[in-house]
C-alpha cells in the first residue's frame, strides 16, 4: 500500500484515459481553474464535497480499452494494496479518489501544526545563542566525513514535511579520495531511500574533467528519481570556495576556503535551529530565482510530455555535439559523449 496525494492521483488517472483537465472541468460543470488548482495540489474537494463522485462517475464511462483498464488496477494496486477491494472500476476510481483525498487533507493539517509551531525567523530581534553541538571543523579530508555523517544521521532519523537535502558543488577542484566520494555517494543513496529528496546545486564551467566526474557521481543517483541537479545562473566571487550540506530539522554543513585556491579546508557545523532554518529559507529563495534544472523527470505514463520535449530540444538551434548525421545528443550513448568531451579537452589545450 503506498500513499499518494490528491494532485498525483487525478493526474495519474488523466492520463490513464487521456483526459485533458479542461474536459474534466467541462464534464463535471466546474470551472476549469478548480481542475487546474486540484491538478497543482493548491486545492484539494472537502469530505462534503461531491466531487470525488462525479469524477468516479465520468472517468468510469471513459475506459475505452483492456490497456487502460489494466493500468488502472496496477494504480489501484498500489495505492489500496491487498486490503483494497472493488466489484468494479467505477468503485476503483472512487476508492483511489478518497484515499487520496484523505491522505492531502491529513498532510495539510499536520502542515498548518507544524507551522504554528516553528519559530519565524524573520520576527527575531535578538541574537540567537549558537548550540553546544556546535562546531569548526578543519582539514577537507574531516569536512566531509562530516558530511557524509550528518547525512547518514538523515537516514536514521524520519523526514518531515521538509524533506529536501539541499548540497552545493561550486568548486573546480573536487576530492581526491575515492572512498570519500563514494562514501559520500552511498550516503545520498541511502537518504533517497528513506525518504529524502535531494536537490544539488552546481556551478558550470569549462573543466571537462570537472564535468565527467560530476556525470559519474550523479549517474546512479539520477536513476531514483529524487535527485535534482541544478545550475546556477548568476555567479559572484563570494561563492567561489564554499559548499553547503543542509538537511532540514538536523544540521548544517557550510564549508569555506581561507585559502587563494578554491580548495575547501575549514567548515562550520551547525545544529543550532534557527541557522538550519536560515539555510533552508536561503536555497528555497535561490532556487526559483537564480538558479534552472539540469534534469527534467517524466513518469512513464507521460509520454506524450516527453516526446514533444524531445521533438523541441530537436528542433531548437544552439551550441551542441553531434557525432554524426542525425544523431542526437540525447540519445548518444555515456562512453562516447565522455570520449567527444575528453577530444574537445584537447583541441582547447592546443
Amino acid at each position: 500500500m503506498s500513499y499518494i496525494k490528491f494532485s498525483e492521483c487525478l493526474t495519474s488517472l488523466l492520463s490513464i484515459l487521456d483526459i485533458s483537465a479542461n474536459r474534466l472541468s467541462k464534464a463535471i460543470n466546474v470551472d476549469s481553474s478548480l481542475v487546474n488548482r486540484w491538478v497543482n495540489g493548491k486545492r484539494i474537494p472537502g469530505y462534503d464535497s461531491i466531487h470525488i463522485q462525479t469524477i468516479a462517475d465520468y472517468f468510469a464511462k471513459n475506459i475505452l480499452n483492456s490497456i487502460q483498464a489494466q493500468r488502472l488496477n496496477e494504480l489501484f494496486a498500489r495505492v489500496c494494496g491487498s486490503h483494497g477491494s472493488a466489484s468494479n472500476q467505477k468503485e476503483k476510481i472512487f476508492k483511489l479518489l478518497l484515499e487520496a483525498q484523505g491522505y492531502s487533507i491529513e498532510c495539510k493539517r499536520k502542515n498548518l501544526i507544524n507551522k504554528k509551531n516553528l519559530f519565524d525567523v524573520n520576527e527575531l530581534t535578538h541574537s540567537v545563542a549558537l548550540s553546544d553541538e556546535d562546531q569548526i571543523i578543519f582539514r577537507k579530508e574531516k569536512i566531509f566525513s562530516a558530511a557524509i555523517s550528518l547525512l547518514e544521521t538523515a537516514i536514521h532519523q524520519k523526514c518531515g514535511n521538509h524533506n529536501t537535502i539541499y548540497i552545493t558543488y561550486h568548486n573546480d577542484r573536487g576530492i581526491e579520495n575515492q572512498n570519500l566520494i563514494d562514501g559520500l555517494r552511498e550516503a545520498i543513496l541511502k537518504a533517497i531511500n528513506h525518504g529524502w529528496n535531494i536537490i544539488l546545486l552546481l556551478r558550470l564551467n569549462h573543466n571537462i574533467d570537472r564535468t565527467i566526474e560530476l556525470i559519474k557521481f550523479a549517474k546512479p543517483l539520477i536513476r531514483t528519481g529524487k535527485f535534482a541537479p541544478y545550475y546556477i545562473n548568476q555567479y559572484d566571487a563570494s561563492a567561489i570556495g564554499r559548499e553547503n550540506f543542509t538537511v532540514p530539522e538536523i544540521g548544517v554543513l557550510s564549508c569555506f576556503s581561507t585559502k587563494p585556491s578554491s580548495e575547501i579546508n575549514c567548515a562550520f557545523y551547525l545544529k543550532n535551529k534557527v541557522a538550519i532554518e536560515i539555510f533552508q529559507n536561503y536555497y528555497q529563495t535561490l532556487l526559483p530565482n537564480y538558479a534552472r534544472p539540469l534534469i527534467h523527470y517524466y513518469p512513464p505514463e507521460d509520454r506524450p510530455s516527453f516526446n514533444h520535449c524531445l521533438i523541441k530540444s530537436e528542433e531548437n538551434i544552439g551550441n551542441r555535439f553531434q557525432y554524426n548525421y542525425c544523431a542526437s545528443p540525447l540519445t548518444l550513448p555515456e562512453q562516447l559523449y565522455v570520449k567527444l568531451l575528453k577530444k574537445k579537452r584537447s583541441q582547447m589545450m592546443r
